[in-house]
This record gives C-alpha cells, structure tokens and sequence, in this order.
C-alpha cells in the first residue's frame, strides 16, 4: 500500500519526515511525496502519486513554506476520493472555512498533541464496530498509529 506524505515543515521539524517514514515502512507503507519543479509550478507526477496512493497525508503548520501545495495537494486527494487526513496546526488562520467542518481534517496543538491524539483514536473505533463506516473511517484506520506519532513528533514535548 502506498501513502502519500505532503507536508509543509519549519526546519526544525524537517526531522519528522525521515521518522515517519519509518514508521508507516515498518507498517508495509511505501512512502511518497511531493515533487516540484525548481519554479514552484505543480507538476502531472505529483498529481498521479496522489491519485494512485491508498492514502494521503498532510500536514499544514504555521511556519511551514509549503501550505499552499500542502493545500493543493488535499484537494486532488478528496477529487480523487483517496482516503485523506489534514493535520493543521492550530495557530495557523483557516485557509479554508469549509476545512473547519471536514471531517477527515484535523486540528493539533503542538504545545499539546494530547486531544489530537485521542480524536485519532476515536476516529479509528467505529471500523471496529460496524463494517459500514469502513470508508468513513478508512484514513484514520489505514495511517491510525502513523498519524498518532506524527502528532507526538509535531508536538514542542
């Protein structure tokens, strides 16, 4: 299975990358990412590891320079219909409103990853209990543990 990682770090978090990585590899992942040209512009590779992936993954946070392909990204994940989770920063303004309401969005305190944490553990119950909210509840099933220790790396702790 194949998970697509699209991410918008400060330098000092750039560690989480090769760490998570790990983690979803030790879980049978294959881990990709974004693919830029040198202008910035967007390019058909990018668009097609999205589109092939079993899930995508994002992360916005407040000193990140890539948000906007990070945001991008998330919207060819959701046309595609790839099981998606946004990990949004909470000091970071909306960029979207209708964000705010999504359910596979989001939001984390980096000072504290506590309930973040346990939203994501909430979010992977209801597969447990009834097949028909397989799909619902598929990215947080699919990337449950990988999303719990991301949210721990993000975290100042």
């Amino acid at each position: 299975m194949k998970v697509f990682l699209s991410y918008s770090l400060n330098d000092a978090k750039e560690f989480v990358v090769p760490l998570i990585t790990s983690v979803l590899q030790q879980k049978g992942f294959t881990v990709v990412g974004s693919y830029y040209l040198a202008t910035g512009v967007y390019d058909k590779y990018t668009s097609e590891q999205i589109r092939t992936s079993n899930l995508f993954i994002g992360i916005l946070t407040l000193h990140g320079t890539q948000n906007g392909e990070v945001y991008q990204e998330w919207g060819v994940a959701l046309k595609a219909r790839i099981p998606a989770v946004l990990l949004i920063d909470d000091r970071l303004p909306a960029y979207d409103p209708k964000l705010e309401s999504h359910p596979n969005v989001l939001r984390y305190n980096s000072a504290n990853p506590h309930p973040a944490i346990s939203r994501v553990r909430l979010n992977m119950e209801p597969a447990k209990k009834d097949k028909t909210a397989v799909e619902e509840a598929a990215p947080w099933v699919l990337g449950g543990i990988a999303l719990i220790t991301l949210l721990k790396l993000l975290g100042d702790e």
